[in-house]
Formats: C-alpha cells, sequence, structure tokens
C-alpha cells in the first residue's frame, strides 16, 4: 500500500475488548509489529510504531 490506499475487509467479526496487532510484511526485510491497540468499540484505531502511518476503522457490527 501506498499513501492514500485503502483496503476494505467485509465480514471480518472483531469482538469488543480484544487486541488487534498490525504486522508489516515487506520481504525481504524482516516483518514490523506496527502496533497492538484493544478494540473498545467503533472508531479509528492509529497504528505508529515504527514509523508506520496506518488507520484501522472498526464498523458497528
Amino acid at each position: 500500500m501506498v499513501t492514500g490506499d485503502s483496503k476494505d475487509i467485509k465480514d471480518v467479526p472483531v469482538t469488543q475488548d480484544r487486541v488487534l496487532t498490525l504486522m508489516e510484511g515487506d520481504e525481504p526485510d524482516d516483518d514490523d509489529n506496527l502496533g497492538a491497540k484493544r478494540i473498545t468499540g467503533a472508531g479509528d484505531y492509529q497504528f505508529t510504531d515504527d514509523d508506520a502511518r496506518y488507520t484501522v476503522t472498526i464498523a458497528n457490527q
């Protein structure tokens, strides 16, 4: 993905009070952990570890 790209992942249930970890896989380098967030409900979750700038939006289910 590059700046401005988005990816809609439908039909993936995300249970409240679970931890969502975002990982970046980039060959041939090691995978990078971009952060972990406890899901507290619908909303935007920012992942900024390792100089990342990703937003994961959780919709009402």
